[in-house]
């Protein structure tokens, strides 16, 4: 997977990752009744219920329990991380833990508006697309997780 902040990945600063749901993706759901696959709605705050996300075309993307590469922009790879939990909300749902969990160096002083608008300027910056810019407050899977190994060399 490919960070712009892939140090902070490496290092454990950053341990939440926000990616936009994409048309026809699903999450994969356990609840009580058996595992299902769903369409995503805001707010799936399942408490682990959701354990994985595929494609449109039936493959996997992300899975709880994986690992997948660090990787920074046009490098190889230098690391490892594991996905340890799923959730589904609006982006702007974002509140001033999550932020600090994606990267946010809190020097003093909390202030809540301006690390968010630091996570609105980091998220527009990475996605391109229209409709998964800030101001039309997107579906996105967060990714929680923790580094699991550095590149040797």
């Amino acid at each position: 997977m490919i960070f712009r902040q892939a140090n902070l990945v490496l290092n454990g600063t950053k341990s939440q990752h926000r990616l936009p749901l994409k048309e026809g993706e699903e999450l994969y759901i356990i609840l009580l009744s058996g595992p299902n696959w769903v369409k995503p709605y805001a707010n799936m705050h399942l408490d682990g219920a959701i354990t994985a996300v595929r494609h449109k075309d039936g493959r996997l993307k992300y899975a709880v329990g994986k690992d997948y590469a660090i990787q920074p922009p046009n490098r190889k790879s230098i690391g490892r991380f594991q996905i340890t939990g799923i959730r589904c909300e609006h982006l702007r749902s974002i509140n001033l833990d999550d932020v600090v969990a994606e990267g946010y160096c809190i020097d003093g002083k909390m202030d809540v508006m301006k690390a968010k608008n630091w996570y609105k300027e980091l998220w527009n910056s990475v996605q391109r697309h229209s409709e998964f810019r800030w101001k039309q407050n997107p579906l996105v899977c967060v990714m929680h997780m923790r580094p699991i190994k550095a590149r040797e060399g």
